[in-house]
């Protein structure tokens, strides 16, 4: 019998699975440098031999082998081995992409340069590890949705905890440390509004709340972000989507606790180090303007778009603010807060954001209310990005002449990050394919724009748009989508 090699120290193991050999030796060679114990396979056969003799903890896959592909593949290596696969491929399959995501693999990376393929896996693997630190609370009476829920989490290597009912929650927040809560709003015992109104009046507890509904009441979803929640997950939602967004709200409440607790001990020594603390307050101000641009990026994704059109809108909206005559730190801030311009999608239906053709009027309905979405999401914060966020939320839908919305602001009633921000969103909008029409000509674009000088758009911001046009088209050019 072949004797099983276990790692007894602490060196990560990974199986480097790719059919091209350059490019596995490649690969292989580069993690191995960064510390890590790799070997190379380059078929389904080559795996199978390869983890019966040493036990892995993760496993760099391509999905196109010469004797296994696709979900197939997966199947096969989750059967020969515990190790979490991370799929490398080249093929932008988004149904693919959902089906094998539900196959429990860790993550799907494109293939990009050999230096950010690498510092991809690289970055994936640090927080994987290191998300054993941190510790999930799931609150939902349905055992099988706890169950889940778990089984995603685990696969990130979370501490996962849960309870059925509200009063279980708060013994379990009382007892131990929670990074971050999973909420489901209709409890059995109590509302989830009265237990996030429980939670939030005590200042002792700063994690991140996540609410998890299939509710479709627009009242509940209001009042859920206007208490405190940060985010609003579907039940229906993607495992992918599932995982980057608590991905995203663990990293940001273990990156602000590091940084509180830094600034509070050099606090202490003021007089020695009030450079170092405006360093980290900055730091802070970063870490919250990260958060804003990923969620930018995922509001967007939900709606089959890329983070490249919050990349290119937030690039128009800093140009646009400086030829205004904005200053830099107000340019710069608007960059950082116009990503979250559609950030209250989160709170409608994948079903309408991804409709074919036209909404129907109650759809309609439903669609106009994300900007207030958006805005009681980011307007409770004191941090100038958030104030900024919530401001270009709430009215990058309204019109000079009075007939946007959601409030029929007229003329400079508009705040100028607003005004701003509905032309790069228009902008790059009608230049991108979306789910319910054809990318637009420049010529068409142009025309459009021209035509709704004084209507939809401040005439002056009209005017510098077109007096600079070759500046906003070098924008576009070089963050084109998959760039």
């Amino acid at each position: 019998m072949v004797s099983i090699v276990k790692n007894n120290n602490d060196t990560t193991s990974i199986l480097i699975v790719e059919n091209a050999k350059s490019l596995n030796k490649i690969v292989n060679n580069e993690l191995s440098q960064l510390g890590y114990s790799c070997d190379s396979a380059f078929s389904l056969k080559n795996i199978e031999e390869k983890t019966s003799e040493t036990s892995y903890n993760y496993i760099v896959l391509n999905l196109y082998l010469s004797d296994s592909q696709e979900v197939d593949l997966i199947d096969n290596v989750s059967k020969l081995s515990d190790a979490k696969i991370i799929v490398l491929t080249s093929i932008m399959n988004d149904k693919l992409r959902d089906k094998i995501f539900k196959r429990g693999i860790l993550d799907y990376l494109y293939k990009q340069n050999i230096k950010k393929t690498v510092t991809d896996i690289h970055s994936l693997v640090q927080n994987v590890e290191r998300n054993s630190l941190s510790t999930i609370l799931v609150i939902d009476d349905s055992r099988t949705v706890r169950w889940k829920i778990k089984s995603i989490l685990n696969l990130r290597n979370y501490n996962v905890v849960s309870c059925s009912t509200g009063s279980e929650g708060l013994e379990i927040i009382q007892d131990i440390d929670i990074d971050l809560l999973i909420l489901e709003m209709n409890l059995s015992d109590m509302h989830g509004l009265d237990l996030l109104n429980q939670i939030k009046s005590n200042p002792q507890y700063s994690f991140p709340i996540v609410a998890l509904s299939n509710s479709k009441d627009d009242d509940v979803i209001r009042k859920a972000l206007k208490g405190g929640v940060v985010d609003f997950i579907r039940k229906s939602v993607s495992v992918e989507e599932f995982l980057l967004k608590s991905d995203l709200w663990i990293d940001y409440y273990r990156q602000s606790k590091e940084l509180e607790e830094h600034k509070y001990h050099l606090e202490d020594k003021v007089k020695h180090g009030i450079s170092t603390i405006e360093l980290l307050n900055k730091e802070i101000e970063d870490t919250q303007a990260e958060v804003i641009f990923r969620m930018g990026a995922i509001g967007e994704g939900r709606c089959k778009e890329t983070a490249s059109h919050v990349k290119r809108v937030a690039k128009y909206s800093k140009l646009l603010a400086q030829l205004y005559g904005l200053s830099d730190n107000e340019a710069e801030l608007l960059e950082l807060a116009s990503p979250m311009h559609d950030i209250g999608k989160i709170a409608i239906s994948e079903t309408i954001l991804n409709k074919p053709g036209r909404l129907s009027p109650e759809e309609r309905r439903i669609m106009m209310d994300h900007p207030k979405y958006g805005f009681d999401m980011l307007s409770g914060s004191n941090r100038n990005v958030m104030k900024a966020a919530s401001i270009v939320s709430y009215e990058h839908h309204e019109k000079y002449d009075g007939s946007g919305y959601p409030r029929g602001l007229v003329g400079e009633e508009i705040h100028i990050y607003g005004r701003i921000t509905a032309i790069a969103d228009v902008f790059d909008a009608l230049g991108t394919q979306r789910a319910y029409k054809n990318a637009w000509s420049d010529e068409r674009i142009f025309t459009l724009l021209e035509d709704e000088k004084g209507k939809h758009f401040e005439p002056r911001l009209i005017e510098l748009f077109f007096e600079n046009i070759d500046s906003f088209l070098a924008i576009r050019e070089k963050y084109q989508e998959h760039l």
